[in-house]
């Protein structure tokens, strides 16, 4: 696949100027000849600085996690793909400063969607995600499925699942340290934090059938467009009749899940 490819494949499936565009990728999936750097600018071709593209930056920067260090929006690499991590290091690309679950986004109002992101949970009222979905936004997922979809842990935030406070990883602990915009140390501590993910492929049939969610041919891997807005409220319905339903109920080895069902069973009892 080449640039002029990708940028025909977005324009057929109805990217265009002026969109508000949220990316999760795999840049294996695109088969692609040259650097995640066209896709990037590809993409911003698509949408032009009169529309936002906007992408998941995590980087899991918690204090326990010392390797890391504290996180610098700047510096700290992002620990979800090529694609995020080459776009958060372009020109005119400002990333938000959460030192766990940052996001990153470049065109019209970009700084009114990642502003105060830090001071916030990862995912609620006034995030990126938060503000995304309320601002007639699409999600692209390339070569990715509703797994890697970060605006469900925002439905998981808006229903108010009852394991929001479970770590999905509480080695990793609670609090973090970020350098802000005056190169001053910060320590936050945050209450919810967003966990497993691998069950929320079952909501999939159903947002398809709702039609929230399109497969799309975009490449060699199956690729999915959704609207943000009928995405979200469609799960956060769903939630509210079972706030589980997302939950990897099989899975063996994921501690959120595991700890949010016997949570759910001793309710039950």
């Amino acid at each position: 696949m080449k640039k002029a490819d990708l940028l025909e494949a977005l324009r057929k499936i109805g990217i265009k100027a002026g969109d508000r565009l949220l990316v999760h990728s795999s840049f294996k999936s695109l088969d692609y000849e040259r650097a995640p750097t066209e896709v990037c600018q590809c993409l911003m071709e698509a949408v032009t600085d009169k529309g936002l593209l906007m992408m998941v930056t995590h980087s899991y920067n918690f204090i326990n996690r010392k390797e890391l260090g504290p996180y610098n929006k700047d510096v700290s690499p992002v620990q979800i793909g090529i694609i995020p991590e080459t776009f958060r290091q372009m020109d005119g690309v400002l990333r938000s400063l959460h030192p766990t679950h940052s996001v990153a986004a470049w065109g019209k109002d970009a700084l009114e969607f990642i502003t105060g992101h830090e001071k916030l949970e990862a995912a609620g009222e006034g995030t990126p995600y938060y503000r995304f979905a309320r601002a007639d936004g699409k999600i692209l997922m390339i070569g990715c499925d509703l797994e890697a979809c970060t605006m469900v842990h925002e439905a998981e935030w808006e229903a108010q699942v009852p394991y929001l406070d479970i770590h999905f990883d509480p080695k990793w602990g609670r609090a973090a340290l970020y350098y802000d915009d005056k190169a001053e140390l910060i320590r936050i501590d945050y209450k919810n934090i967003p966990g497993c993910s691998h069950g929320f492929v079952k909501c999939q049939p159903g947002l398809t059938d709702s039609g929230c969610l399109n497969k799309i041919s975009l490449n060699k891997e199956t690729s999915y467009l959704a609207d943000a807005a009928c995405l979200l409220n469609y799960l956060v319905k769903r939630l509210c009749e079972d706030p589980y339903i997302l939950l990897e109920r099989e899975s063996t080895d994921c501690y959120q899940c595991m700890e949010a069902i016997k949570r759910r069973n001793n309710l039950q009892k």
